[in-house]
């Protein structure tokens, strides 16, 4: 079976950025909200690779 990780760590990471984005109308400087999108998108890593069982076995 074919699993699409890209598109879910893609929508984690735009949906993070556009919330702190959104949150903030005047931000502009992106090493203040890129590191948001970046930790989310590491989330859906972990939670995908508990998905598959692959957690903890790097």
């Amino acid at each position: 079976a074919k699993i699409n990780i890209a598109t879910q760590l893609s929508k984690a990471f735009t949906g993070a950025v556009r919330e702190v984005l959104a949150a903030d109308g005047e931000l502009v400087d992106p090493r203040k909200y890129l590191g948001v999108g970046r930790d989310a998108q590491m989330a859906e890593v972990r939670e995908r690779l508990r998905f598959v069982g692959a957690s903890g076995k790097a």
